[in-house]
Order: C-alpha cells, then sequence, then structure tokens
C-alpha cells in the first residue's frame, strides 16, 4: 500500500530552505539562526553579550558579583586587577573557580596560616587582621593528618580510617558491656535493699495521702456546715424583715393600692391591644376586599 503523500509545512524561512508547522517554531529559528528580532542583554560593566538574560544575569553574579579577597602567594592575577586591601592583600570582583581567591576574609586567614605560615606571621606582625582570630588546626587522631575544618576532618576518617573507627566502636561496646554485667553483679544485694527501701517510702507516701484526703473531706464537710447554717441564718432574718414590714399597715395598703393600679393598667394595656388587632384585622379585610374588586374590574375590561 503506497503511503500517503504528506503536504509541505506552510511556513518557510526567508534565509533558507528551512520549513515549519508553527509560528513559533518559525520564530525562534530566526532568532537562533539568523538573529532576526532579537534583543541582546549588555553587560553594564564589561563588552560581554547574549541572548539570554538568565546568561547575563549569571555573568553578572559569577565575574562582578560578590567580592573576592587574594591570596597574596597564590593569586596568579594580573597585578593591576582589583582594588588593594590591608596589607597588600587585592579585593577583585567575581571568585567563582578562581585560584587563590576567597569569599571571606576568614577563609583567606584560615589558608594563609596553615598554607603560608610565614606570610601570615608577617602580615599579624605589621598589625593586619585584627579581630580575625585563625581557626586551631584539628589533628586526626588515627594520624598525623590536620586541618582546619570539622567537615574536611570527618571526610577524612571517613574514607582512610573506616576500619579504624569500626574497630574502636566495637572495643568500645564490648567494654561498656562487661562494665554493666560487673556491675550488676556487684550491685545485686544493693538493689535488693534498695527495692526494701523503695516499697516503704511508697507505703509511707500512701499512707500520707490517705491521710491528706481524710483531711480535706473533713474541711470540706465543716465548710458545707458552717454554709448551711448561714444560709438558715440568712433566711430567718429575711422572713423577720418580711414580717415586720407587713405589721407595718400604711406601706401595707400602699403595697395593695400599687398591686390594683398595675392590674387596671395591665388591663387597659390588653384591651388597646386587642382593639389594635381588630383594627389591623379590618384594614387586612379591606385591602384583601379591594384586592378581589380591581381584580374582577380587570377581567370584565379584559
Amino acid at each position: 500500500m503506497p503511503r500517503p503523500v504528506l503536504n509541505k509545512p506552510p511556513l518557510q524561512c526567508e534565509f533558507c530552505s528551512k520549513a515549519f508547522k508553527f509560528p513559533s517554531k518559525l520564530k525562534r529559528h530566526l532568532s537562533d539562526a539568523h538573529d532576526v528580532g532579537v534583543i541582546m542583554c549588555k553587560c553594564t560593566k564589561c563588552n560581554f553579550e547574549t541572548k539570554q538574560k538568565d546568561v547575563l544575569t549569571r555573568h553578572v553574579k559569577e565575574v562582578h558579583g560578590e567580592v573576592g579577597y587574594c591570596c597574596p602567594v597564590c593569586y596568579e592575577g594580573r597585578e593591576d586587577e582589583g582594588e588593594g586591601g590591608e596589607g597588600g592583600i587585592r579585593v577583585i570582583e567575581g571568585h567563582n573557580g578562581v585560584k587563590g581567591v576567597y569569599k571571606q576574609k576568614k577563609v583567606l586567614v584560615a589558608h594563609l596560616a596553615s598554607k603560608h605560615p610565614t606570610e601570615y606571621e608577617k602580615l599579624v606582625t605589621e598589625g593586619h587582621f585584627k579581630g580575625i582570630k585563625p581557626p586551631e588546626e584539628l589533628k586526626c587522631p588515627y594520624c598525623n593528618h590536620t586541618t582546619l575544618r570539622a567537615y574536611g576532618l570527618s571526610l577524612h576518617i571517613k574514607r582512610f580510617h573506616e576500619i579504624e573507627v569500626a574497630r574502636a566502636g566495637g572495643a568500645k561496646k564490648r567494654k561498656a558491656e562487661e562494665k554493666v554485667v560487673e556491675e550488676e553483679e556487684d550491685n545485686s544485694e544493693e538493689k535488693k535493699k534498695r527495692r526494701k527501701e523503695e516499697k516503704k517510702e511508697k507505703k509511707r507516701k500512701k499512707k500520707e495521702e490517705e491521710k491528706e484526703e481524710k483531711r480535706k473531706m473533713k474541711e470540706e464537710k465543716r465548710k458545707r456546715k458552717e454554709q448551711k447554717k448561714r444560709r438558715k441564718d440568712e433566711k430567718a432574718a429575711g422572713e423577720k424583715m418580711v414580717k415586720e414590714e407587713e405589721d407595718n399597715s400604711e406601706e401595707r395598703k400602699k403595697r395593695k393600692k400599687e398591686k390594683k393600679e398595675k392590674k387596671e393598667e395591665e388591663k387597659r394595656k390588653q384591651k388597646e391591644e386587642k382593639r389594635k388587632m381588630k383594627e389591623e384585622k379590618r384594614k387586612r379585610k379591606e385591602q384583601k376586599k379591594r384586592r378581589k374588586d380591581e381584580k374582577a374590574r380587570r377581567q370584565v375590561n379584559t
């Protein structure tokens, strides 16, 4: 069966014979191959140019971004490059991958102290590096290797002394186990005594707690009795006052009169509310009737 003939891509490059199905592909080809519509990203600090913005950002960060401190012995750059610092130490822009250039001054001090001690002592005697203490050398416990970083020492031990570490760990473990066994054998009688004492102490504490609980219960009972008595006294005093007030005839008459007036006022309010309810009911009926009449009138007109 013969293959179907495919149509040629509709979009063709003006500068070469390549053709594309999608405009985005053609646009990308023109920018990559023929520099059409490309906006070059230029560095403001040097003559570097690139088509991509992220490449320019990386260039600025690596070449012109962070400053680096140059070692006066190891650095192989130009003598006129960078700014002068203390003790003849130059400061340059960019330090990524450059030999003898360090991000921080304290790292440079550590490098000088370990690799170039004579140069370091000379700079210190001249009064440089004030306030910056060189890190102490860390020595390997298994050989004469020294380093200024704890991470470097741990890497060295893992790389060259793995067997020694394993042996030391096993020996320490065995010693610890033997020590535990000896202590257990020696302290068997002491443990028994201690357990007896602990049991006695627990019983004593338990008795004390029970006594404390009983005391608290008695105290609560006494308080409840006092409260009950106080309430009775207050009630008796209140009843006495009520009787004294009732004995007063004038006050009794006033109270009766006030009660009567209150009742009459309540009756009047009830009547007024009933009247309002009737009035509202009547209004609703009239509205309902009016709506019916209007509806009937509309039907007749239609």
